[in-house]
């Protein structure tokens, strides 16, 4: 299945880790404004994005991960069996507040539990000045 994951472009600076070791997980919470916080590595369907305070994210990976391995799980059916009714309810209403771009698509997300191996990635593409488009990376 083809995923994509956004992130900054100094994640690919001198040679990086995802260009040489793949994608990681956080280790702690940093960025994410919705569980889970820390160890997964977030994906979406959606081959353009906004960052849910309208920004262009800078960077998009993309991947081909097999849908057999188990790492990998819809966003929407981990929430589910991971938090109790009112709580998902509750992301998804301050989700709906915020009009965050994962509001409408929660069904295109997804998380990866672990380190996505390099052989995974098939492409690396940045965007240099809002909406010029230069590949890093290709597979």
């Amino acid at each position: 299945m083809i995923l994509y994951h956004y992130t900054k472009i100094n994640c690919l600076e001198k040679h990086g880790t995802i260009l040489e070791e793949g994608l990681k997980p956080l280790d702690e919470p940093k960025d994410c404004i919705v569980p889970p916080f820390c160890g997964a590595v977030w994906f979406t369907t959606c081959e353009d994005y906004l960052w849910a305070n309208g920004r262009i994210p800078e960077c998009r990976v993309t991947c081909v991960i097999p849908s057999s391995d188990k790492r990998l799980v819809l966003w929407k059916k981990w929430l589910r069996e991971n938090l109790p009714a009112p709580e998902v309810a509750e992301v998804i209403s301050m989700a709906r507040e915020t009009r965050a771009p994962w509001c409408y698509l929660w069904e295109a997300y997804y998380v990866y539990f672990g380190e996505v191996p390099l052989d995974y990635i098939r492409a690396v593409d940045a965007r240099l000045y809002q909406f010029n488009e230069l590949t890093i990376f290709r597979r």
